[in-house]
């Protein structure tokens, strides 16, 4: 079966020449195998405007390989910014209801008071934990902010007009950014 491939591959190498440039097949069968020698040690040459191209698109690839590394770290860090802007928020009304229910506790005695000193302890741990993650409290003003407050009633009042009157409801952020504006009475004037 050997005999029939090395006669197969004589012929075709005795019909790419045709016998025009050797005398025999032998010896076309060698010339073709250093011709094939000699391609594969040669290296590929490449031309300055290929190489000029090449560079360009190496470096074109490379700075969008690099964009893109920058756009998806963007991409996770706002992510989990907003991950943990929407579980923070959905903590706050609970912040709400430990400071509704600590806020009558002045007047408590016996087991009730230690109770509820408990409670601020828990209270005070939950603050902490909040403000370990950049969430704070807005400042209370004295004047209403509509980019910090929503404003829940206007009321007529002796003090001057959008002076806060009482907070309904605290408001918070995180960082510099609100995620709950505080509800707000305010000051209407007085429209006498």
């Amino acid at each position: 079966m050997s005999e029939k491939t090395d006669k197969k591959s004589e012929k075709s190498n005795s019909e790419e020449c045709k016998g025009h440039c050797h005398d025999s097949d032998e010896s076309c069968k060698n010339e073709s195998k250093k011709q094939e020698s000699t391609k594969a040690a040669e290296p590929k040459k490449v031309s300055k405007m290929d190489k000029s191209e090449l560079l360009d698109l190496l470096q074109h690839t490379q700075a969008n390989f690099e964009n893109f590394k920058k756009q998806n770290d963007e991409h996770f860090k706002s992510s989990i910014k907003f991950a943990n802007k929407r579980l923070l928020t959905e903590l706050l009304p609970t912040l709400d209801s430990f400071e509704m229910a600590l806020r009558g506790s002045d007047n408590a005695t016996g087991e009730l008071k230690n109770f509820l000193v408990g409670m601020k302890m828990v209270l005070d741990q939950f603050v902490k934990t909040l403000a370990s993650n950049k969430v704070h409290k807005i400042a209370q003003l004295k004047t209403f902010d509509p980019k910090l407050h929503e404003a829940m009633e206007k009321l007529v009042s002796e003090k001057p007009e959008d002076t806060i009157l009482e907070v309904v409801q605290s408001g918070y952020m995180i960082g510099d950014k609100v995620i709950r504006a505080a509800r707000v009475k305010v000051s209407s004037g007085n429209k006498e």
